[in-house]
């Protein structure tokens, strides 16, 4: 299938403006902050002149995943004492941050500076065997971008779900700034994309974590606290905050962009779910939901 940038919703706060494209899986495609200094990205902008496939999108403006989040290993996991298989992307062999971002999303609601949007879900053999719907609200304001992110349960059963949003952030963001946070530990990702058991790459004291990640690498911060910011020598501060428990960082070999991911429950999880902690961590009841938020701004 192929996805549509257009048509788009354009928002606008202050000295905030945002475009979101209900119809390539409620990805934003742009979001810039006018200041006086000029217009900043705080996403990669997204080529909005061609479609693209729903497997092959494009590294460039920020999707929501759910109903898990990463790579699911084999596109498979257990739950219930059951083996339940999902949607492997093409040419690889793993399931990759859900599949709401490869579907058409419904414009609830909309005003200049808000846009509410839902999916319904029934329950398949093909991408997910429960029944779920999907919310997720982008709002502007003097404080940057807000993201609400929900999901609950309409099935008759438990299901897991783990939710996140996958922002694409520019490289000059990366070439000209230093990356930094607080989190309990840091982890590196193996081949299946699970975390790896022994730290790797921090600096710790106590809780608090601070680290250079300008170079390739993917790691996982474990119970992160908010924020997490890029600074660069002219003093500027991209600047992410989120209620979520960890956080990815990902950054290619070619350092064109860096992927810093907000999610629910750690990498792997599902791959892991037959673990009583983790089980609890993803588990989700009959009728309830699930909620991330995060923030995005700049600050000179």
């Amino acid at each position: 299938m192929q996805l549509n940038w257009y048509p788009s919703v354009h928002l606008r706060s202050g000295k905030y403006e945002a475009w979101v494209s209900p119809a390539a899986g409620a990805r934003i495609s742009s979001l810039i902050c006018h200041t006086a200094s000029g217009a900043k990205d705080l996403l990669v902008p997204a080529d909005v002149s061609t479609q693209f496939a729903e497997d092959f999108w494009p590294k460039q403006g920020a999707f929501p995943m759910l109903p898990f989040s990463n790579k699911l290993h084999e596109a498979r996991f257990f739950w219930d004492g059951i083996e339940r298989n999902v949607r492997a992307v093409p040419e690889q062999n793993h399931g990759l941050h859900g599949f709401a971002h490869r579907l058409v999303w419904r414009v609830e609601s909309q005003e200049v500076d808000r846009v509410q949007l839902i999916i319904e879900h029934e329950a398949d053999s093909i991408e997910w065997p429960w029944s779920f719907v999907g919310r997720l609200e982008y709002s502007l304001s003097s404080e940057g971008l807000s993201v609400t992110l929900e999901i609950f349960n309409d099935s008759s059963t438990s299901m897991p779900a783990v939710l996140g949003w996958h922002p694409y952030v520019p490289s000059a963001w990366l070439r000209e700034g230093i990356s930094s946070g607080v989190g309990l530990a840091m982890h590196g990702l193996d081949k299946n994309g699970n975390c790896e058991s022994e730290n790797l790459i921090c600096y710790e004291a106590g809780n608090f974590l601070f680290a250079n990640l300008t170079r390739p690498h993917t790691v996982v911060i474990q119970n992160w606290s908010s924020p997490w910011t890029i600074q660069t020598s002219a003093g500027m501060r991209w600047c992410l905050t989120s209620d979520s428990d960890h956080l990815v960082h990902h950054v290619p070999n070619d350092l064109a962009y860096a992927c810093i991911e907000p999610v629910t429950a750690l990498p792997g999880s599902l791959s892991r779910s037959t673990i009583n902690s983790i089980q609890m961590e993803v588990d989700l009841q009959p009728s309830q939901g699930r909620r991330l938020t995060c923030r995005l701004s700049l600050t000179e």
